[in-house]
């Protein structure tokens, strides 16, 4: 995975993992998150460990391509933002992001177990579209 890193250092994840902690996080020796709590929102699972997670994409590379086929007009560096964009981006227990493998939104809506799971889960990828579309317009 290609993360960004800001202008304080921080790589894409572990601002991920600072932000979306439900309680402060600690940092180890190295700076790197250490603690925090963690919820997956797909499945409940909850973890203090870092480690138990993965930050993922809403939408795979490809089904933003298939979209939006403009995207390959792009520098490599402009479709790498868009697809790391942090509206595309949730975090998930790392099993889970496993078993979802590759899957378009679609496909992995109807593996989440709530009703209130799937319908959070395909309005978020339906924002983002409409912020892709707006962009590509």
């Amino acid at each position: 995975m290609y993360w960004t890193i800001g202008e304080d250092g921080v790589d894409t994840r572990h601002q991920w993992l600072i932000d979306s902690s439900l309680e402060p996080v600690s940092y180890g020796e190295n700076g790197q998150v250490e603690s925090g709590l963690w919820r997956d929102s797909h499945t409940g699972f909850e973890s203090s460990n870092p480690a138990d997670f993965d930050i993922d994409h809403r939408m795979p590379f490809r089904e933003i391509a298939d979209q939006f086929p403009r995207l390959y007009e792009l520098p490599k560096e402009e479709q790498l933002a868009i697809y790391n964009d942090v509206e595309n981006l949730q975090i998930i227990h790392d099993v889970h992001n496993l078993e979802k493998g590759d899957d378009r939104p679609a496909q992995h809506a109807l593996k989440l177990a709530g009703v209130d799971m799937k319908r959070e889960f395909l309005k978020k990828c339906a924002n983002y579209v409409g912020q892709l579309q707006q962009r590509f317009s």
